[in-house]
């Protein structure tokens, strides 16, 4: 399955380029929805909060490493989903 042509059915906030979503769901492609879409809402929250100074991408391998090891600990993620639920936002 090429993931860069099938749609993903995460929720992205905008302003997170298209290239950059369609990387991100690569990231996030071995988890079921809804520990991806966390994992997407905790680094978009990061994003907004200028937590990143270097690589976005490689701060969400690292988040996906952490429920990997399961060593996650989510600051952003309640927050951006919360917001995303009042927006109407839902899954694809």
């Amino acid at each position: 399955m090429d993931l860069d042509q099938q749609p993903c059915s995460i929720m992205f906030p905008d302003g997170i380029s298209p290239e950059l979503q369609r990387a991100a769901c690569r990231k996030v492609a071995r988890f079921e929805q809804a520990p991806a879409q966390m994992l997407i809402d905790e680094w978009a929250g990061a994003i907004d909060a200028g937590k990143i100074k270097q690589s976005p991408l490689g701060y969400l391998h690292e988040l996906a490493a952490r429920l990997d090891r399961n060593q996650f600990r989510s600051c952003y993620a309640d927050d951006i989903a919360e917001l995303r639920a009042k927006l109407g936002q839902t899954f694809r």
